[in-house]
């Protein structure tokens, strides 16, 4: 019997998910575990995995369809096995019964394309299943109905227009029956501003996907949250000197190479276990104490800024951390992290250390109730018992929500970070 494959819920927020590729080819053998399709989610592009070997015998949503969770997209079984597929989109119950009242059944998506549009179904022609209208005939009929004959014009204008960037479609004509010529086109040329150019190379991108997510979480923190943010500078001279003797190290156990931002986050952990008051979230009405550190470490990727979670911070060595954070970064890159992986930090850690940055205010990750923006190493003099000597300085800031933090507790917590980074070979006790 055939097994429906179901958009996943990979997250307490998600309501739907967008497929961005199959990746099986329709009739093809797939086994338990095994890539399947490429879903965007609110907060990432991942890979699903087949929950059943079989053949994809049905693919019910096409490439770039955003579908509600729990949604039947597919269906895995034996090969020429036929399925009656559930209505596409399935919708509630309540959705369903409405549409049994309506001439020319339509996905979710197609329906609400078509209301923001002010399209009316009437005139679209449906290819899915029984004459159902997806969003690509939505896209289609909008094309069509958008088109403009082209005009006739002549080579040598069709030529001069290419070359001046200019659309032969905008060029009124003067010749036989409106055919455009050379003189047509120079004309409107002549006549057209000086920064037309300029103006035609701008590209438009809807926000979408990722980057909307990123959008919608960022504004409602922003203004949701009151933001409080402190700053310092923390003296990394010992740091890197603690850096340099655990290179050799943790490269010949583990294969990889430690950061700055490794060490950095063991301190802020071993801090936050101390500072229990800053290991906390913030919803609505409530503050919750988490007995584990977990920390959401800040990964830039193409599309955007995921953040994957290192969990029980404080029962990790230097050697743990460095491997674990490497293996989340260069699978966040990929598109390769888990909906689990990105879920219940307690506190936030944000780097841009490698750029040429020495202090920003960075954006609560909520619900935490903190964040931590790390700034640049830069050579700097200093007083040192007495004397003015050349050290590498860090500079860094915290932000918090002040409804769940005071200043004081924050204060206290970011001098602690201060200390243990100044004297980091306590990192290793």
């Amino acid at each position: 019997m055939a097994s429906e494959v179901l958009m996943p819920k990979l997250g307490a927020q998600m309501e739907e998910g967008t497929i961005v590729s199959w990746l099986v080819e329709l009739g093809e053998f797939i086994e338990k575990g095994d890539p399947l399709v490429e879903i965007q989610t609110d907060k990432v592009t991942m890979e699903v995995e087949a929950e059943h070997e079989g053949h994809l015998i049905k693919i019910i949503f096409e490439e770039n369809e955003a579908v509600p969770v729990h949604t039947p997209i597919a269906y895995i079984g034996e090969k020429g096995e036929k399925v009656k597929a559930k209505v596409e989109g399935s919708q509630n119950k309540e959705e369903e019964k409405q549409q049994s009242n309506v001439k020319t059944p339509r996905t979710p998506l197609a329906r609400k394309i078509a209301e923001e549009e002010n399209i009316s179904l009437d005139q679209v022609t449906g290819t899915g299943p029984n004459g159902r209208i997806q969003k690509k005939d939505i896209l289609i009929y909008q094309s069509e109905k958008e088109a403009k004959p082209a005009k006739r014009a002549t080579p040598l204008a069709k030529k001069v227009a290419e070359k001046q960037n200019i659309d032969i479609n905008e060029v009124e004509g003067s010749g036989h029956y409106g055919k455009v010529n050379k003189e047509d086109v120079l004309t409107l040329s002549s006549n057209s501003p000086a920064d037309t150019s300029q103006e035609r190379s701008e590209m438009v991108k809807p926000i979408k996907g990722l980057r909307r997510a990123i959008a919608e979480s960022m504004k409602k923190s922003a203004f949701e949250a009151p933001h409080v943010t402190l700053y310092s500078e923390i003296d990394m001279t010992e740091a890197v000197q603690l850096r340099n003797m655990l290179l050799p190290l943790i490269e010949e156990k583990e294969k990889v190479r430690i950061s700055f931002n490794d060490i950095i986050l063991k301190a802020v952990g071993d801090t936050l276990h101390k500072h229990p008051g800053m290991n906390i979230s913030f919803n609505k009405d409530q503050i919750t104490y988490h007995e584990k550190v977990n920390i959401g470490m800040a990964v830039a990727i193409e599309d955007g800024l995921v953040v994957p979670v290192i969990r029980n911070i404080t029962n990790k060595t230097l050697s743990d951390i460095t491997k674990e954070t490497k293996d989340l970064g260069r699978r966040a890159i990929v598109h390769q992290l888990k909906g689990e992986e990105m879920k219940g930090s307690t506190f936030t850690v944000s780097n841009l250390g490698k750029y040429a940055v020495d202090h920003f205010n960075p954006i609560i990750n909520q619900p935490n109730a903190a964040i931590l923006g790390i700034g640049q190493i830069s050579k700097k003099p200093a007083v040192k018992q007495g004397e003015v000597t050349v050290r590498s300085i860090m500079g860094v800031s915290l932000s918090f929500d002040h409804r769940a933090l005071d200043g004081a507790p924050a204060a206290a917590f970011l001098s602690d970070v201060k200390r243990l980074l100044e004297d980091p070979f306590k990192l290793l006790i």
